[in-house]
């Protein structure tokens, strides 16, 4: 059984945090995080890089690719944690999308930032850091890209997340 994510809420007490994504910048950007920063993992893409402090996954594939010891949050069990109680979202909102629910945790955790890590919106190219998924990019057209950075910027521009790379960095207000 699951325990509801709201247990992780106002944990963090303005503490930075930083998703980790698999975007080809993720490497780069690791260097880019405040130093003592919480980590929180979308997926499996820390698994050869650095153990979380948590993860967030929402299908049951993603998780048995993970191979972290920390807490894991997803959609219903087997995560340690749930994003819903019976029908009702924990979170502000519910986007069917791992990147968006790691930063919504993140900053109901009480995240005095959140630092985007290999999130980075590039058109083209290998699509994860590793190039161990040769998966079309969701963002693999001018059209489709624009349409993910507007999203990001709808949900998190003013909201201290923060880009380490890519086209986010002007949408979120970048680096600072």
């Amino acid at each position: 059984m699951s325990k509801p994510v709201s247990e992780l809420f106002n944990t963090l007490g303005g503490r930075p945090a930083a998703v980790i994504g698999g975007g080809t910048a993720t490497i780069s950007d690791l260097e880019l995080i405040p130093k003592g920063s919480y980590i929180i993992a979308v997926n499996h893409h820390c698994n050869d890089l650095l153990e979380p402090d948590l993860a967030v996954a929402l299908d049951e594939t993603t998780y048995d690719r993970m191979t972290y010891i920390c807490p894991k949050v997803g959609a219903k069990p087997p995560y340690e944690y749930s994003v819903w109680d019976g029908n009702q979202c924990l979170l502000s909102r519910y986007i069917n999308n791992s990147c968006f629910t790691a930063v919504d945790i993140a900053l109901a955790m009480g995240a005095g930032e959140v630092w985007l890590v290999g999130i980075d919106c590039y058109i083209g190219g290998a699509y994860w850091y590793d190039d161990s998924v040769p998966l079309p990019r969701k963002s693999d057209t001018p059209q489709k890209q624009k349409m993910a950075i507007q999203r990001w910027g709808e949900y998190y521009q003013g909201k201290n997340v923060y880009a380490c790379s890519g086209p986010l960095v002007e949408v979120l207000n970048g680096i600072h």
